[in-house]
């Protein structure tokens, strides 16, 4: 393989690895001090947690009893939101959502959905809604009531606002997977520009 050659593969690699890397999983383990405590306006890992309501909770086992019980269970501590809440950006740096995991909390009024409103650096939005599992918690022992969801689109983000569909209940959430947006750096950028430029060269000499 030519010098030129590996140094755009490597260019290549460089720009990959900066798309991806970063991605970190906030599931608020050991927050809830084995029963409960207040979560709003608290920032783990650049990511400030709040609710207008300031009815936002790190929920753990000694509260929520075993799989069992009719509260959202998965063995561990999480975030319990009543009505809505919102992660924003807790720096200048934007970030992205790509997954988490919900459960409606108690049975006392279902929630059917939660709609997720994100709001871009450029000040565009993105909304979507998504069909909660309606199972009864205390139904569910295999020792996770949450559901995990995907989500696309969720880039570049300033805040993030979850809103449920019913306002006299509470909704579970954990498991939240960020990934702070990344720019290549300027150095990479310019070695794959010149790669690309050597490449060019090379294959107009040889058509000569």
């Amino acid at each position: 393989m030519s010098p030129l050659i590996r140094l755009s593969a490597a260019a290549l690699v460089s720009l990959a690895f900066a798309a991806t890397a970063g991605a970190t999983v906030i599931d608020f383990n050991g927050k809830a001090a084995g029963y409960y405590a207040s979560a709003n306006n608290t920032v783990l890992n650049n990511i400030k947690f709040s609710s207008s309501s300031g009815n936002l909770l790190y929920m753990g086992t000694g509260y929520t009893g075993g799989d069992t019980s009719p509260y959202a269970y998965n063995g561990t501590d999480y975030l319990m939101s009543y009505n809505s809440f919102t992660l924003s950006a807790a720096t200048a740096s934007p970030f992205s959502v790509q997954s988490l995991d919900m459960k409606a909390w108690n049975t006392y009024g279902p929630i059917a959905s939660a709609t997720l409103v994100g709001t871009y650096a450029n000040g565009g939005t993105i909304s979507n809604t998504i069909n909660l599992n309606q199972t009864g918690n205390n139904i569910l022992t295999g020792g996770n009531d949450f559901n995990t969801y995907l989500l696309s689109g969720y880039t570049n983000l300033t805040s993030l606002t979850i809103q449920q569909s019913n306002d006299n209940n509470w909704l579970a959430v954990d498991n939240i997977t960020i990934n702070a947006a990344t720019v290549p750096e300027p150095g990479t950028l310019a070695v794959f520009g010149l790669g690309l430029a050597g490449l060019a060269a090379m294959r107009r000499r040889k058509q000569r």
